[in-house]
């Protein structure tokens, strides 16, 4: 009888210290893919201040819960977006570049792990390859 008295006057703090620990995975998983998009987006300006065939290599860290990643074109720029699934809901982290950008193998991207990334300029364009 006590130890379900002591059970049931715990239940809030049980419940309100699980949804710390997933705020928190969370929040880690979204750091991970924003420091993903700060090494991309410091590969293409690398690349973009010096002649061509100039080109870096690094690696990323991709959590699980990347949906997709994909690529949007604008006039004179283009973007990088990932698709993270965050409690149910999906929320997007993107960077915009002032280049044509060019991205191969983004279902890489998609996975978890640390694949390898390789930036190089082109022919007037960033070409952006993703290896495992």
């Amino acid at each position: 009888m006590v130890i379900g008295m002591a059970m049931v006057l715990a239940s809030p703090f049980i419940i309100t210290s699980q949804d710390a620990v997933l705020d928190l995975e969370t929040g880690s998983d979204l750091l991970r893919v924003e420091s993903s998009l700060d090494k991309i987006e410091s590969g293409i300006n690398y690349v973009s201040r010096y002649s061509e065939p100039s080109k870096t290599t690094f690696r990323v860290d991709i959590p699980s819960n990347v949906e997709n990643v994909y690529l949007r074109d604008f006039s004179d720029s283009s973007a990088i977006v990932f698709e993270v699934s965050q409690r149910g809901d999906l929320t997007n982290r993107s960077r915009l570049f002032d280049r044509n950008v060019v991205v191969k193998n983004s279902s890489y991207l998609e996975q978890q792990g640390k694949p390898e990334v390789a930036v190089q300029l082109w022919e007037d364009q960033v070409n952006v390859s993703v290896m495992r």
